[in-house]
């Protein structure tokens, strides 16, 4: 086997992991390097058939290294200041490997590898590193972390027995919603949205033992907040959900003609409880939402540690791709960042 000449790609830079044609990301991208920060991309799903990661330890290298090699470059990790996790994909094997026992046993491994790798690495991360993510979508631990830093939340139940459902129901007098207990990894083949639970849904309780659920005391609503953290700034925006009625108990079903999107100014303590909730799952980026009641209480719904946001700075004009250029070229990791929250409309 002949040996191939690779270029080492940067001296120092920052590298993003998404796929191709994410447009949110080129936007950043582009302004990045019109700053001239030298930027790299690469998606983990290119591993291990288009790309080989190498890592060493020991006395005799230096103690640790690791590098990507990549579409002829070097991706010399000890020179990242910081990684962006944009949307990376999972590693996938050759199609070569065609039995699925060796299939899913070369996606282990791999995925393993690069856990291990980005785990070695001690920059910025944003929103963060892999197990950090992987704890931060968990909705029972965000709610207790939303309690601990001062933020109220709706009382909430999961469960899959459909006993506790109904008496769940009728405690509430049948005013509440229900959820997926987790995060939808593929919206193109599973899509739930927040709904109301009917005395129909009640009736049909007993499939509930297939699968869990989560369940909530429905929160009245005067508008709808997402509200985007970057490192120490909070960009609040407030959707009026309330304006539409296909819209109106899960702002995700557009109806752009009839909401309006707009910045909205929350109060200090508000703001600095949203950017402890991000930084106390070890993030630097965390799209959250939230509710404000008729009577003007904010009330915790959930946290997207990966959370979508170009579609918010379009609609409304909160410079959130500056902020994340902002603190992608600081390269400063979390834990050396002042705690000061900055809201910012």
């Amino acid at each position: 086997m002949g040996s191939r000449a690779f270029r080492v790609a940067v001296v120092s830079c920052i590298l993003v992991l998404t796929q191709a044609q994410d447009a949110p990301a080129e936007i950043v991208l582009d302004k990045l390097r019109r700053r001239g920060a030298e930027v790299v991309v690469f998606d983990p799903a290119q591993f291990p058939t288009n790309a080989q990661f190498v890592a060493a330890v020991g006395s005799d290298v230096r103690g640790f290294w690791s590098k990507i090699k990549y579409n002829g470059d070097i991706i010399d990790l000890e020179r990242v200041s910081a990684v962006w996790v944009r949307r990376p994909g999972d590693p996938v094997p050759d199609k070569d490997i065609v039995d699925p026992i060796a299939c899913s046993f070369v996606k282990q491994e791999c995925k393993r590898l690069t856990d291990d790798v980005w785990a070695s690495m001690a920059c910025l991360w944003v929103s963060g590193r892999p197990a950090q993510l992987d704890l931060a979508d968990f909705r029972l631990r965000q709610l207790q972390e939303a309690q601990n830093v001062g933020l109220s939340t709706p009382t909430s139940l999961v469960t899959n027995d459909p006993d506790d459902l109904v008496d769940f129901y009728q405690k509430h007098g049948g005013n509440i919603i229900s959820k997926l207990s987790g995060q939808t990894i593929d919206y193109t083949t599973f899509m739930r949205y927040t709904d109301r639970v009917s005395l129909f849904d009640v009736q049909a309780a007993r499939t509930l033992r297939y699968a869990p659920a989560l369940f909530q005391r429905y929160v009245p609503k005067k508008l709808e907040l997402r509200i985007t953290v970057v490192g120490a700034q909070a960009f609040a925006a407030e959707i009026d959900s309330q304006n539409s009625q296909r819209a109106y108990d899960d702002w995700r079903r557009y109806d752009y003609d009839r909401v309006l999107h707009q910045p909205h100014s929350l109060p200090e303590e508000i703001s600095a409880s949203c950017v402890r909730l991000v930084a106390n799952f070890g993030l630097a980026f965390g799209a959250i939402d939230m509710i404000l009641t008729p009577d003007g209480r904010y009330v915790f719904l959930e946290l997207n540690p990966t959370g979508q946001w170009h579609w918010i700075e379009q609609l409304t004009g909160l410079p959130i791709s500056e902020a994340l250029c902002d603190l992608l070229v600081s390269g400063i990791p979390l834990e050396n960042r002042a705690s000061r929250a900055i809201c910012t409309v």
